[in-house]
């Protein structure tokens, strides 16, 4: 009788996982190994109040199952900065699918290309995706960059919102390390 119920449960966890998708974070991570870390630097304009961040991500643990990665970094409003307390981010290898949106609008517009783009003085194989919406009170502009040779995938991005304030952001890699 236990080796039933033990085969029940096994067969339920392997049905669980099947219907499990990546996980576009994690994948994002698992080609490099622990220590590897990217930097970036944001300028954000938000109706004329300007704020500079900057961060860096480094993968510490890495596994079958998940990736953790600690985010540490500054932000800086005019002549004052602060320094933000190291934050930790868990990315399971897999997630449940995303229920699709039970929405009337329409889809966002989207576009896709390949561009290089000179990071640090090397130059970056990326593709890139473009998005534009329009929720009736704003609409945004998001471009994203992306490359596996980067930990973490994301190279560069740059979005606009054209709303009641506009706001505009633009986040770069400055630098990275891959171990």
């Amino acid at each position: 009788m236990r080796t039933l119920a033990l085969a029940f449960v096994l067969l339920a966890a392997a049905a669980a996982r099947a219907d499990d998708a990546p996980n576009e974070l994690y994948e994002r991570w698992k080609g490099f190994k622990v220590g590897s870390s990217v930097t970036f630097h944001s300028d954000v304009d938000t109706a004329g109040v300007k704020v500079e961040y900057e961060a860096t991500s480094t993968l510490i643990e890495l596994s079958a199952e998940k990736a953790v990665v600690e985010v540490t970094g500054f932000t800086r409003l005019g002549d004052k900065k602060l320094d933000a307390k190291p934050k930790r981010f868990e990315y399971a290898a897999t997630k449940k699918p995303e229920a699709k949106p039970d929405t009337d609008k329409p889809p966002p517009s989207r576009k896709e290309g390949d561009e290089e783009l000179d990071v640090g003085g090397k130059k970056i194989k990326c593709h890139w995706v473009e998005q534009k919406t329009d929720n009736g009170a704003s609409k945004t502009t998001e471009r994203s960059w992306f490359s596996s040779e980067v930990p973490g995938g994301v190279v560069r991005q740059d979005v606009t919102v054209d709303g009641s304030a506009k706001n505009t952001t633009h986040t770069v890699v400055t630098r990275f390390e891959k171990k």
